[in-house]
């Protein structure tokens, strides 16, 4: 029905190839009757693959197609397990270390990117992938499955549908233990995650740009740091986390 309203709206037909309905009530009925039974068996397939998925982790395995992969790691089908790439893992180590030592994200960024470091997708690194690595807790070698979940939601400002990743309760977290080895210390992790929780941190730096409220502002929806950042070749102001007309891509994620 929402479907055939929309296409009316836009001056268009909708023509049916495998079975024919009739533009009466009874039609239309017959038609929102068959959608109706359609919708519940998909939430009866969504709920039993949400099971299965579930009784996967629980077993020590990573349920197959979460997430797009991790920077730092390849999956393996057969045992439902991440083993290590090498040269990834030492490029995440970097990173930590030089984070926690005080280097600035966005020269973290500018040397990955100057020593051609390719992103897990092969593209270019950004603040926002190094923010992402950095908030990642598979590095310290715990894996957990539905700590977050995937809504489609419309943009008031677009109108148009786009995915919501939302923080589930912990309660139904599930730990797959053993699926993921440790690369990063877990004092280290704990010392980046102060460390960019703190909007202090970018006040305490040498910037090559003032920015007014760098430092003394954090993002409401995502937590962090308001900060003005400045790309080789390539100036941005903002905040890392809003949603800007700029094109951040290559950030790595994971369960």
């Amino acid at each position: 029905g929402v479907l055939l309203d929309e296409v009316e709206r836009g001056g268009a037909q909708l023509q049916f190839v495998t079975e024919s309905f009739e533009d009466t009530a009874i039609g239309r009925f017959i038609l929102a009757a068959r959608g109706f039974i359609g919708e519940v068996e998909r939430e009866k397939i969504t709920e039993r693959t949400s099971r299965g998925k579930a009784e996967r982790a629980r077993s020590g395995k990573i349920p197959q197609g979460t997430g797009k992969g991790c920077y730092g790691y390849t999956y393996d089908k057969e045992t439902g397990t991440r083993t290590i790439v090498t040269t990834q893992a030492t490029v995440v180590q970097k990173v930590f270390l030089d984070f926690v030592s005080g280097m600035p994200v966005i020269a973290i960024t500018n040397n990955l990117n100057d020593l051609g470091v390719p992103t897990f997708s092969g593209s270019k690194w950004y603040p926002a992938s190094i923010h992402q690595l950095l908030k990642n807790e598979t590095y310290t070698g715990r894996t957990i499955y539905r700590r977050t979940s995937v809504s489609i939601v419309r943009d008031p400002k677009t109108g148009r549908k786009k995915r919501q990743r939302t923080e589930q309760d912990p309660s139904r977290w599930i730990d797959v233990e053993g699926a993921s080895p440790r690369i990063v210390d877990q004092d280290v992790f704990e010392a980046a995650k102060r460390m960019l929780d703190d909007p202090e941190r970018r006040r305490r730096g040498r910037r090559i740009h003032e920015y007014a409220l760098s430092g003394r502002t954090k993002c409401l929806e995502c937590g962090r740091a308001m900060v003005g950042q400045t790309l080789k070749g390539r100036s941005i102001t903002g905040a890392v986390g809003l949603s800007l007309d700029l094109s951040m891509t290559g950030a790595p994620r994971c369960t």
